[in-house]
């Protein structure tokens, strides 16, 4: 599995929140197997939008899309305790004072826009974990 090289601005994320080394461990476990324990991969709820997620650590996770068949693209690393999924709203929520709201519809609109470009994918590729 290869990963895609991320973006300046997740790269300085890391950086601020001193997750450079373990994001280097948990990216070399994922490429060589994507369902290791430690990793904790999971499908992302609504379901149908095929996000996914992996551990960096207890607290962090870094959300990522199938970009072809054997290569993903990660488009956020997101607090896995400040972001929930309200099932009744249908969307993320990011409690207040989390980030302002102009950052809040930034990354909205980011993985809309990077799961609107991969949609092609989405019918072509395999996602379920061979058992």
């Amino acid at each position: 599995m290869k990963i895609k090289k991320i973006r300046d601005d997740l790269d300085s994320y890391l950086k601020k929140h001193n997750l450079t080394k373990k994001y280097a461990k948990s990216k070399k476990l994922f490429e060589n197997d994507p369902f290791y324990p430690s990793l904790n991969t999971e499908l992302l709820e609504p379901k149908n939008r095929l996000i996914y997620s992996f551990r960096l650590d207890r607290k962090y996770r870094a959300l990522f899309i199938y970009i072809g068949e054997n290569e993903i693209e990660i488009i956020a690393f997101t607090n896995h305790y400040k972001w929930r999924y309200n099932k009744t709203e249908k969307k993320i929520c990011i409690p207040d004072g989390y980030f302002g709201w102009g950052k809040k519809l930034a990354i909205i609109r980011t993985i809309k826009t990077i799961v609107s470009r991969y949609r092609f994918f989405y019918s072509n590729v395999s996602l379920k974990r061979n058992i």
